[in-house]
């Protein structure tokens, strides 16, 4: 269902390893999806209250750590919210940036 409106080409940055300076290493891939930009107040992983600029709609299992780049810019992924339909089953996520 979401495949009809995933018309742009995202990177997504996957958090890998940590290198000998204690820096996480990312490695990049391209995904499809849906970026809006809205304010959102959303829970972050420490369960703290924080401000959402940007929301992405993927069929891509995004996960906390990764970073997502567009236009130049470069946004932490704050929050996944993994929508299902009636069966169980997962139709997308909202990553939340």
């Amino acid at each position: 269902m979401l495949s009809d409106y995933t018309n742009e080409s995202i990177t997504r940055k996957i958090k890998g390893a940590v290198n000998g300076a204690n820096e996480a290493t990312f490695t990049s891939a391209t995904i499809l999806g849906r970026l809006q930009h809205k304010v959102r107040m959303v829970r972050n992983a420490q369960g703290v209250l924080v401000q959402s600029n940007s929301q992405l709609f993927t069929e891509t299992a995004v996960v906390l750590g990764d970073r997502i780049a567009v236009d130049g810019l470069e946004f932490p992924v704050i929050a996944v919210e993994t929508i299902k339909d009636l069966d169980g089953t997962v139709q997308w996520r909202e990553v939340y940036l």
